[in-house]
């Protein structure tokens, strides 16, 4: 189902009700109305919310370290949530 996909945007598919990147595709086109997901909004909305709980300025750039740690929170809100 999500082969080759990044975690990233498997977690995007999954929040949205996605079991593949496929039924994501299909549920972007078939939105109608305001809130369309739109996955790097849905990203740069976690990556904010990450900065700001670590007192970071927005849009700084993120060491590959940061970059994992990023990453490990995401795993947590999202499957944690599930």
């Amino acid at each position: 189902m999500f082969s080759g996909v990044i975690d990233r945007y498997k977690y995007y598919c999954l929040v949205n009700g996605a079991e593949s990147p496929f039924e994501m595709e299909q549920i972007e086109r078939e939105w109608a109305g305001p809130g369309r997901p739109i996955y790097l909004l849905w990203l740069l909305d976690h990556l904010r919310r990450w900065e700001k709980e670590r007192g970071r300025k927005e849009g700084e750039f993120l060491t590959a370290e940061e970059q994992r740690e990023f990453d490990g929170w995401l795993h947590k809100q999202i499957v944690g949530g599930c």
